[in-house]
């Protein structure tokens, strides 16, 4: 059986933790495989590298969450295979991060990214992306107060993620179905958005 593998993007605070559990909820009879962000698989904030803005620290750094892929490559592939996969975040988001970067800093980190996910024997490339976008009001309003300044909840910096989404993620060279869903939007009616994108998706 082939897994059908469904990623959920977008900046921080979009509601991909909360479209994650509703599709959980929605897909229980199939019994899917979840797979947490890159920070809570590592074991929270303390256990990542810091924000890089060096060709070499941002590169490290990919090595570090790519060996996370690594990992839910070979969990994936730990007996009899699921049905559906749902993960909080995928390779793209570290493409997008490595574009931030390289823009902030005037790099050319994301060719770097490119390069080293092309050709990594062990990453997951899902089938259909689900890229949530929302409005630097909702996100505002959403964000949990203790993460207010930090550099993932930058407007400017979500910005060059969002901008990633609109062209450069094209030439990547990494072929899927990436579909856009408005975040700003009630929880419940992303939900169905997503699952009708889902069920469309499944063979």
């Amino acid at each position: 059986m082939t897994s059908l593998v469904i990623a959920i993007e977008g900046p921080s605070d979009t509601g991909k933790s909360t479209l994650i559990d509703g599709l959980a909820r929605r897909f229980s009879e199939v019994d899917p495989l979840v797979f947490d962000c890159y920070v809570d698989h590592a074991g929270g904030d303390d256990k990542v590298p810091a924000l890089a803005d060096t060709r070499e620290g941002q590169a490290e750094a990919l090595r570090f969450f790519l060996g996370i892929e690594k990992s839910r490559y070979e969990m994936i592939g730990e007996g009899e295979r699921p049905k559906l996969v749902l993960m909080d975040r995928s390779v793209f988001s570290l493409l997008a991060h490595s574009y931030a970067v390289g823009v902030e800093n005037s790099l050319p980190t994301l060719d770097d990214a490119v390069g080293s996910v092309s050709t990594a024997a062990e990453v997951i490339i899902p089938d259909l992306v689900l890229y949530l976008k929302a409005s630097a009001s909702t996100i505002a309003r959403r964000r949990d107060p203790s993460d207010e300044g930090r550099w993932f909840t930058s407007e400017r910096f979500n910005g060059h993620i969002n901008a990633f989404y609109d062209g450069p993620v094209d030439q990547c060279g990494i072929s899927t179905d990436i579909r856009r869903l408005d975040a700003s939007r009630d929880a419940g009616a992303v939900l169905e958005d997503a699952t009708r994108l889902i069920v469309e998706s499944m063979p």
